[in-house]
């Protein structure tokens, strides 16, 4: 089976002023993480390991390419949405009518600008879900 090239995702969120913000063109990489932690409940005597589902769980980091640009630069998007919860929008494939989208809200909980002697200036970013997220079409 054949994948899917990266290059035309998409990641959007919404700014401090309610304005949604597409990140997409400073993006190298979104990695979403969706996990259950379990619980072991197996007792004594108990030959092999039991347990239950806990609750789904949502984290997300990004990085790119570090921006000052007004309003919407990564910089000034990140530092003033960092440790508030705000909504995002991320679809792997793009943002065009028939692919896969989730949609949610996070908290920024770290944004880390590098300036490498050697390098561009670059950027990563960690976000934890809370609440719903939800996977549909566009």
């Amino acid at each position: 089976m054949a994948g899917t090239h990266g290059k035309s995702g998409y990641f959007a969120i919404y700014d401090t002023g309610g304005t949604l913000r597409d990140l997409s063109g400073d993006l190298s990489n979104v990695n979403i993480t969706f996990d259950v932690p379990t619980e072991n409940t197996e007792g004594f005597g108990d030959t092999w390991t039991e347990v239950v589902a806990g609750i789904k769980n949502g984290t997300f980091s990004i990085e790119g390419n570090y921006s000052e640009t007004a309003s919407t630069g990564t910089d000034t998007v990140l530092w003033a949405i960092l440790g508030g919860l705000y909504e995002f929008i991320h679809a792997p494939k793009g943002n065009t009518a028939g692919n896969r989208k989730w949609t949610g809200s996070a908290i920024c909980t770290s944004y880390n600008p590098t300036t490498p002697v050697a390098g561009k200036i670059a950027f990563t970013a960690n976000f934890q879900c809370s609440g719903t997220v939800t996977g549909s079409t566009i």
